[in-house]
C-alpha cells in the first residue's frame, strides 16, 4: 500500500494543501487555517474531479465544529489531530 500526502494546485490558483491518496487513489483532502472558519472555495473546484471524498477544513483557533450542505467537515486542528486514524478513510475491504 502506497501512501501519499501531496499539496494540489491548479495553474489558475485553486489549491488545497493536503490531498492524501492510497494506491494513487484520492481518500481525504484537507485545508488548515489558523482563524477562518468559512470552508475554502476552492473544495468545491476539485469535488468536481476528486469525487466523492472527504473535505476537511481544520482551523487552529475556533470554538465551533460543522458540516456544510455540500459535505465540507470544519474542525478544530488540534483536537482532530490529536484523533486522527487515516483507516477510516480508507475505502479498500483489503487492507
Amino acid at each position: 500500500m502506497i501512501r501519499r500526502l501531496s499539496r494540489i494546485r491548479t495553474k489558475e490558483g485553486h489549491e488545497i494543501d493536503f490531498l492524501i491518496t492510497i494506491d494513487d487513489q484520492p481518500c481525504l483532502c484537507i485545508e488548515v487555517k489558523t482563524s477562518d472558519p468559512s470552508p475554502s472555495k476552492h473544495f468545491t473546484h476539485f469535488k468536481s474531479f476528486l469525487g466523492d471524498i472527504p473535505c476537511m477544513q481544520l482551523v487552529l483557533n475556533t470554538t465551533r465544529e460543522y458540516d456544510t450542505a455540500d459535505g465540507i467537515s470544519v474542525r478544530s486542528l488540534i483536537p482532530y489531530l490529536a484523533q486522527f486514524d487515516l483507516m477510516r478513510f480508507i475505502k479498500s475491504p483489503t487492507l
